[in-house]
């Protein structure tokens, strides 16, 4: 059993437009917010007999809402302040705890890598970090004793973890104020010890820079480089299939001769050859000779394309396109319930319907309708930026593919290749996906700014290319948009922004 109270009070000022719609607590970190950090650390799985608090009053409907549809490993019980500062919400929070019941208070911007565990001690506990500098730190005076000091340290720096062995060492304590003046002022006797394996990322120099660290590969997979080759490891086990999908992927596009794809070693685990090359969204701003690095990534696919046929299967379609982007959007309406009010939202100043509302859920319906798919090919699934490499002779390399369109195997609608492409090209995608992003929302309109990779100037080279069957692309693409509103699962922004320019993108096919 755990108690804990997490302080999540806070606006998140440093962490700018990361908050403007959020609290701090929902930042999402390595595939979840930093909110179900703290209940996986703290809690044990299946605990239903915790007690665990989250103060919270910025944005607190949003956290409630998020919860309702995405709930942690553990329940939470949400506490609104009743004053100020860090110390707001404890005293409340603390008439869930027990008498004598032992109790953790811990700020809601730390991350944990391992589970913590309670200390044996009669006497409050402050956790000390050696790892970032903090506000608060304990210095030892002449006779020997620990004080708390308003004295900015990295090597004994009050961190903002806490442990009391029961509530009665924070009797009287007020409902404004900040905490850890309070505790030195009226704590007698504490212990302290170190808590090296946490990091503090209420900044946003240190958000951005842990992103960076994490940056190409997803939190269920580990890549691990050796010499000339890669080994990609599933860690969460539920994942582990989609590995196997990208074998079956590998070995059977490989028998039949693509050649721009690494050369698989072994399969358990998956070992690959490593290709040095370069993302396309990260070439530099200026690089010459995109057009002919598209025009290469095309050709490229149109190889794969051409490398098998089957027939079409009209629910595949259906299912992939249609039904999986209804089922997805779902979640944006629980987020947004008064979304559901606006027959059409103003996004980046274009009003366009809103499928959410009941009169307009027929326009998927007829996006959908206009598609067209003589047949089905062998295709990647997924060839986007991030799954593309280009070495230095401009040769592209994909990586990472789906294994599956509707079903497992290698065949679906190319399309959707085209498509994928596009979202990189177009879309910027492959920044989104790094959170490169600002979305500004108001009642009846959303704006979203992704950071431009370089290439959007070059959506007519894809125009150019497909001609009629442009217009089969851009819907997709717009699929494609509203169906990552239901994927991205940790990040509120990343959820609501993918919903709105799916919408800006969906308006844009049907009026095109």
């Amino acid at each position: 059993m755990t108690t804990l109270i997490i302080q999540a009070g806070g606006k998140g000022s440093r962490l700018e437009h990361y908050c403007w719609n959020k609290p701090k607590c929902l930042v999402p970190v390595d595939g979840k917010p930093l909110l179900f950090h703290l209940l996986d650390c703290f809690a044990s799985k299946h605990d239903t007999q915790s007690t665990i608090a989250v103060i919270a009053e910025y944005k607190a409907d949003v956290l409630q809402r998020y919860l309702s549809v995405f709930p942690g490993s553990a329940p939470v019980s949400i506490v609104a302040p009743v004053g100020t500062g860090t110390v707001s919400g404890i005293a409340q929070s603390l008439e869930l705890v027990a008498d004598n019941e032992p109790f953790w208070i811990v700020w809601s911007d730390l991350l944990f890598h391992e589970h913590l565990k309670m200390p044996e001690s009669d006497q409050p506990v402050i956790y000390l970090s050696r790892n970032f500098p903090c506000r608060w730190s304990v210095e030892v005076d002449e006779a020997g004793k620990q004080n708390l000091v308003e004295k900015k340290s990295d090597t004994a720096g009050v961190m903002g973890l806490f442990w009391f062995p029961n509530k009665s060492h924070l009797k009287n304590l007020p409902d404004s104020g900040e905490f850890v003046r309070w505790i030195s002022e009226n704590a007698n006797q504490f212990s302290t010890a170190y808590c090296d394996d946490a990091v503090e990322l209420g900044t946003l120099n240190a958000l951005q820079n842990h992103w960076d660290d994490e940056a190409g590969t997803r939190f269920f997979n580990k890549i691990t480089y050796r010499g000339d080759k890669v080994i990609k490891q599933a860690v969460v086990p539920e994942y582990a299939p989609m590995i196997d999908l990208e074998l079956a992927w590998y070995k059977e596009v490989g028998a039949l001769g693509f050649k721009h794809i690494p050369t698989l070693f072994e399969s358990k685990p998956m070992t690959m050859s490593r290709i040095d090359g370069t993302h396309p969204y990260q070439f530099r701003w200026g690089t010459k000779g995109r057009r002919q690095v598209l025009e290469g990534i095309m050709d490229s696919l149109t190889e794969l394309h051409a490398l098998g046929k089957a027939p079409v299967d009209n629910a595949a379609l259906r299912s992939v396109y249609l039904e999986k982007t209804q089922q997805r959007i779902a979640k944006v309406g629980r987020l947004l319930p008064d979304l559901q009010k606006h027959r059409s939202i103003k996004v980046n100043g274009v009003w366009v319907p809103n499928i959410l509302h009941e009169k307009e859920q027929h326009r998927l319906t007829d996006a959908f309708e206009m598609t067209c798919c003589d047949a089905f090919t062998v295709i990647h699934g997924d060839p986007t930026f991030s799954n593309t490499l280009i070495d230095d002779k401009g040769k592209p390399w994909f990586f990472d593919p789906r294994g599956r369109f509707a079903e497992p195997g290698i065949f679906g609608d190319p399309a959707y290749d085209w498509a994928k492409v596009y979202y990189s090209v177009v879309g910027n995608y492959d920044n989104f996906n790094r959170r490169q992003f600002i979305l500004s929302l108001d009642a009846q309109s959303a704006d979203i700014e992704i950071r431009d990779a370089g290439w959007s100037h070059l959506r007519e080279v894809i125009a150019e290319r497909f001609n009629s069957k442009i217009s089969t692309i851009q819907v997709l693409h717009s699929f494609i948009w509203l169906g990552l509103s239901g994927w991205v699962d940790d990040d509120y922004d990343s959820i609501l922004a993918a919903y709105f320019n799916g919408l800006y993108y969906l308006h844009s096919a049907l009026e095109a």
